[in-house]
């Protein structure tokens, strides 16, 4: 690995630089570009000032980190293309400038000297080449050539733009001194091989100046840059164009993709470090490497069936209900219903199984959000849900499901009949609009002769209406009575003055008997069987409006039913169990431990504490040297954080001593020991199931 200064101009003319398949599209915009125009006319202004160490100070412009195949001599930029592509255009703006006559230089020959910086002069041939996607823009901004209708929006387009612009308004300075600026720009090029240099590492550690990656961007590089331009573009073409066609978000379909595989789940901001992690041993060799490929390819066509709600491999019906778990923007459940249809498809569940389990998620789902509850806990309670269920092959996959569901408590419960039905008659259902909404559709939809109502209400076609308006006119209070003001405030917004219509602007505020008797659009005249009620009474009280919200809400708990199952877990030897812990977290709740089994050893223990600390024990033991990295990872969310060396800090928080160096907090739940030790156990490369806590239930 080679690393010297270079002015920006010599970088330019050492030949033909490719623009490798994995990169991103040139994506600086005009807040870069302003940046780097600024900086240069700053460094003018500091010209001026009479100091010979000023006058003519290089300024760094970062680094670029290049590759070369020692084989075929191919070279490849593999971090700083945004930079040295947008100082391209930057140059190309000039040129062109002078070659049409807008611009003047002292120089004569200034538009030619610039145009051996982009291209040669002998072959013509660019040295910035650019992937396939961007090589007709930027060859056209080269050449001079027309620019194709299709790119006339392209960042390369604007950007050109932006920097003529800022030329032909230079002031204060000539383009003579604004080249002499642009001459000081100087980078640290890296020069790496193929044979030598592992340049993933590499390009980690540098701190680059450009745009930041994102995880899905790094792990892209992860999975190509370590190879020969043939075989890179071999795997590019092969498989990370139809992993990653633009569709989803990379970083979050790789999230959903180590979820599934490995039951854990990631931070947004861990993707990349727990993908390197999870294929560490997967790209040893080539065989084992298109393994992995194929693998992320094929959950990558599951998450596209299901973000995409087209489960035509299982059935329409499966498509509708993966539409209104959609609704929700329920991507936590995403990793699980991967599984789920890997499952299907190695012959596992069947069409109407799948159906049933899509049903129950749907379930889980609405319940909760008419009952307020986050979706955050769900992902966590999803994550190890299918890894739990398999385990088991007694009774059905569904019934298993729903035994998991209703054994939650806290947050990711699964809410009843009598916490939903209190939302639903004594709540505001209005302002939790996917809730009301979807309840609404599923209410109407019942009915065999209704068109499928929330893709009508996803579509714009339905709106949410108010029988009883949200501004009372003159007509309406003197409808409602005298009680008006207490009627409205108590029932504004609830299920039973909630309906659904096309014409949410024809019916404004106008007094009932006027929305209930339009022309083709009022209440008696409506298809939907939500305004039943309102065709069949002429006045519109307190007491209907009660007593269509309690209708609404029967309605809505037949077609949304509590779900039951008579499955049981099989029952052990004794009262003790292990407790996996790759069981699911509510699972650890209300156990008594009294041991524990590791890598198939029973220990004796007096609670989950002392098991817990008896482990941490057997793993230090095991490698002293990994042990004390995790006890300095402090990220937030990791076991460092719950640890210290710190004897005084220790006795300050109340933490107990564990071993020589290491004091560990003693407050806290078994789900919490359980993540921690799911953490240290993935450092140590071990698998969950090696652990188990011997307990029984309180």
């Amino acid at each position: 690995m080679l690393g010297n200064e270079s002015m920006l101009d010599y970088f330019f003319k050492q030949g033909i630089f490719e623009i490798p398949l994995y990169q991103r599209s040139y994506n600086w915009g005009r807040n870069n570009c302003e940046t780097l125009f600024d900086d240069l006319v700053d460094i003018f202004k500091m010209s001026e000032i009479i100091n010979s160490e000023i006058k003519y100070k290089k300024h760094f412009f970062g680094i670029v980190l290049c590759l070369r195949d020692l084989y075929s001599g191919d070279r490849t930029i593999i971090d700083g293309q945004q930079r040295v592509t947008s100082v391209a255009l930057l140059l190309a703006a000039i040129r062109d400038a002078l070659l049409d006559g807008l611009i003047e230089s002292s120089n004569n020959n200034l538009s030619e000297q610039i145009d051996r910086k982009l291209k040669d002069q002998d072959d013509d041939t660019i040295f910035i080449r650019h992937t396939e996607k961007d090589r007709p823009i930027y060859e056209a901004i080269i050449y001079r050539d027309p620019i194709p209708d299709e790119y006339e929006t392209s960042n390369f387009v604007s950007n050109y733009d932006y920097f003529k612009k800022r030329i032909l308004g230079l002031k204060d300075m000539t383009i003579d001194q604004f080249m002499d600026c642009l001459s000081r720009l100087y980078i640290v090029p890296i020069h790496l091989n193929n044979t030598d240099d592992d340049a993933q590492k590499v390009f980690e550690s540098i701190n680059s100046t450009g745009l930041d990656l994102t995880e899905g961007d790094k792990v892209r590089n992860y999975m190509l840059m370590n190879h020969s331009p043939k075989d890179q573009e071999k795997y590019y073409k092969r498989y990370w164009t139809k992993i990653d066609d633009g569709s989803f978000d990379m970083t979050r379909l790789v999230r959903s993709y180590l979820t599934a595989v490995t039951g854990n789940r990631p931070s947004m901001y861990e993707v990349y470090d727990e993908f390197k992690k999870y294929t560490k041993f997967l790209r040893t060799t080539e065989e084992s490497f298109i393994e992995l490929f194929e693998d992320m390819l094929k959950y990558t066509n599951y998450y596209k069936c299901i973000g995409n709600s087209d489960l035509s491999q299982v059935s329409d019906e499966a498509s509708q209900i993966m539409y209104r778990i959609n609704y929700h923007g329920a991507g936590v459940v995403y990793p699980f219903l991967m599984r789920v249809l890997d499952y299907h498809e190695s012959g596992n569940l069947s069409d109407e199984e799948v159906v049933e389990v899509l049903g129950i998620v749907e379930n889980y789902l609405l319940r909760r959000a008419i009952c307020e509850l986050r979706t955050q806990s769900v992902g966590y309670s999803f994550s190890n849900m299918f890894h739990t269920l398999i385990k088991d092959d007694s009774g059905s996959f569904a019934d298993r499901l729903k035994y998991a569901l209703l054994a939650k408590e806290g947050a990711p419960r699964y809410p009843r009949d009598e916490e939903v039905l209190y939302h639903l008659n004594e709540t505001d259902l209005y302002f939790r609009r996917t809730a009301c909404t979807h309840a609404l559709a599923m209410i109407e939809s019942a009915n065999k002769d209704t068109e499928d109502t929330l893709k009508r209400i996803a579509d714009g076609k339905l709106t949410v209406e108010h029988v009883m308006p949200q501004t009372l006119s003159k007509e309406w209070k003197e409808h409602l009575g005298e009680n008006y003001k207490e009627i409205h405030k108590t029932w504004l917004h609830r299920l039973g003055n909630l309906t659904l219509t096309a014409y949410n602007t024809s019916y404004s505020n106008k007094p009932y008997e006027v929305k209930r008797n339009l022309e083709r659009t009022g209440f008696v005249e409506s298809r939907l069987h939500l305004d039943r009620m309102m065709a069949e009474n002429e006045t519109w009280t307190e007491e209907l409006i009660e007593e269509r919200n309690a209708y609404l809400a029967e309605r809505f708990m037949d077609v949304m039913p509590e779900f039951t199952t008579a499955y049981e877990p099989p029952v052990t030897v004794g009262d003790s169990m292990e407790f996996s812990l790759s069981r699911e977290d509510s699972e650890f709740f209300g156990i008594k431990v009294t041991g524990f089994v590791f890598d198939g050893e029973i220990h004796a223990a007096k609670s989950a504490m002392d098991a817990y600390i008896q482990i941490l024990k057997i793993l230090y033991n095991l490698d002293p040297v990994k042990f004390e990295n995790i006890k300095n990872d402090k990220g937030p969310g990791r076991i460092g954080g719950w640890m210290t060396s710190d004897s005084v800090k220790a006795e300050e928080w109340g933490y107990i001593k564990i071993l020589p160096d290491v004091w560990i907090c003693k407050n806290m739940d078994n789900s919490t020991k359980v993540k921690f030790l799911r953490q240290i156990l993935t450092f140590y490369g071990l698998e969950f199931d090696e652990v188990a806590f011997i307990a029984r239930k309180k």
